[in-house]
């Protein structure tokens, strides 16, 4: 027996398990100032995130920052000044 499957041009594929979001877009200006910034996903889990800045170095969550959600706050003594670029990567 054999089964055929017609599926129509504009078919919507879904993806079953993890995503990843690498160098991912995020609200908020680094600045010195500003200690909020907004990811457009909230990573899950939330310690597979991982916050690059543009010498490399890594943040840590719990650390340098907490995580609520899709919202990363950096801890008073670890705000990102203006010259640098987070570049987070992560599951979601």
């Amino acid at each position: 027996m054999q089964i055929t499957i017609t599926l129509p041009d504009d078919f919507l594929s879904v993806v079953i398990g993890p995503k990843f979001s690498d160098s991912e877009a995020y609200a908020g200006e680094c600045d010195g100032v500003n200690a909020a910034f907004i990811l457009a996903h909230a990573p899950n889990p939330p310690d597979s995130l991982i916050l690059l800045h543009t010498a490399g170095t890594p943040f840590t969550v719990g650390i340098d920052f907490t995580l609520e959600a899709d919202t990363v706050t950096f801890n008073h003594d670890k705000i990102p000044r203006a010259d640098d670029l987070l570049d987070p990567h992560f599951r979601y």
